[in-house]
């Protein structure tokens, strides 16, 4: 690429030594700022991706195939409802990543309007088509576990729409390390309460313990975007940011 091209020509050009020590000096700078920044965001995709694995995993240590399969289905099913939240995140993140402190409120505010039709739209079809959603796919999924597997994870899957963009708020606002924290403790929960309810209560400790998880991240990262920036992510509290 050209930065070698660069260098040479530094080397043998006309710059002095000083020169180039200044400009790797703030080569090297630069890359600790991003490796500080993008540092904790891999941390935190890689909680996320545990979380995302950890309950299926802990049934199939617990429960036999055909329980991990509903399971599954019930989760990715739920997972649909994300689908909206996840375009809309990525939407907002350069747009957060300059705004002031009364841009992201109305960002936050756009965001919910979004999510919450979505979110509410989805969650409303999910809860009615529960009994007959996973037949589309087998007549072994369509059991009355598996239906109120579905229905728990649909809850957790609508609060999480609900209360807005709080990560990618936090990862593009200079917080990247605290959301990690959040993120990472909230895997080490879900773990925990796994493994506590799958023993005892099968697809439905599984599915209560992933909803649980995603409630208590998303309140720990709604009450410090508040703390921080006076902004309420989560209906109806965010009418205070008007």
């Amino acid at each position: 690429g050209s930065a070698p091209v660069k260098t040479m020509a530094r080397m043998f050009g006309s710059e002095s030594h000083c020169e180039i020590a200044a400009g790797m000096a703030a080569e090297r700078a630069a890359f600790r700022a991003l490796r500080r920044t993008a540092g904790p965001m891999v941390l935190a995709a890689a909680a996320f991706e545990l979380m995302s694995w950890s309950d299926t995993l802990m049934c199939g240590a617990f429960l036999d195939e055909a329980a991990v399969g509903r399971y599954r289905l019930a989760f990715r099913l739920a997972a649909l409802l994300t689908l909206g939240q996840t375009a809309i995140n990525s939407a907002l993140a350069p747009r957060m990543a300059r705004a002031s402190v009364a841009d992201l409120r109305s960002l936050v505010q756009w965001a919910f309007r979004w999510n919450a039709l979505i979110a509410l739209g989805g969650g409303a079809f999910l809860a009615v088509a529960a009994p007959w959603l996973p037949g589309w796919f087998g007549a072994d999924f369509t059991t009355p576990e598996t239906v109120t597997a579905l229905r728990i994870l649909g809850l957790g899957t609508a609060f999480n729409a609900l209360s807005g963009p709080v990560l990618t708020l936090m990862n593009t606002t200079g917080a990247e390390r605290r959301a990690r924290d959040i993120v990472l403790a909230a895997a080490a929960l879900n773990i925990a309460l796994n493994f506590y309810a799958i023993p005892r209560f099968g697809l439905l400790g599984a599915a209560t313990a992933t909803t649980l998880t995603t409630v208590a991240w998303n309140v720990a990262a709604g009450l410090w975007v508040a703390r921080r920036y006076g902004i309420w992510t989560w209906y109806p509290f965010n009418r205070r940011n008007r």
